[in-house]
């Protein structure tokens, strides 16, 4: 996956996410995304198509933000894949109105997060440290 200035790969990834309705298109989605999945990476790749009944069921609850039934067993076991960690350390950026793909590359312009073995990291100390300068 190629993220340019312009493309938007979290805000596309969450509306794909929604989409699903096979294990098929759950492993194509795993494979489109690779580089913004760190930690949802062995949760992807832990899932079987047995798994995906279970998996499939709780979705669109899960993607609800008025939703209350919200199984907390499966929001444990699959969480990573519906919120993978890299969208909680991009999203106080995307206040400002930017793509998540502008986002990105301002912070691997700036030193602050790179791609390092085909995934997209963000450096949490360094931004730690130049925020106490």
């Amino acid at each position: 996956m190629k993220i340019g200035r312009f493309d938007t790969p979290l805000e596309d990834y969450s509306k794909d996410l929604r989409k699903v309705k096979t294990f098929a298109d759950l492993k194509a989605m795993q494979e489109k995304y690779s580089l913004i999945l760190s930690d949802a990476k062995p949760v992807f790749e832990a899932m079987t198509e047995e798994d995906f009944p279970e998996f499939i069921k709780y979705l669109p609850i899960a993607c609800d933000k008025n939703s209350t039934d919200l199984n907390m067993l499966w929001a444990k076991k699959y969480g990573a894949i519906v919120l993978p960690y890299l969208f909680l350390q991009i999203a106080p950026f995307l206040n400002y109105g930017m793509g998540s793909g502008f986002v990105m590359h301002r912070l691997m312009d700036e030193g602050l997060a790179e791609i390092k073995d085909g995934l997209f990291v963000v450096n949490e100390d360094e931004i730690n440290r130049r925020s106490k300068i």
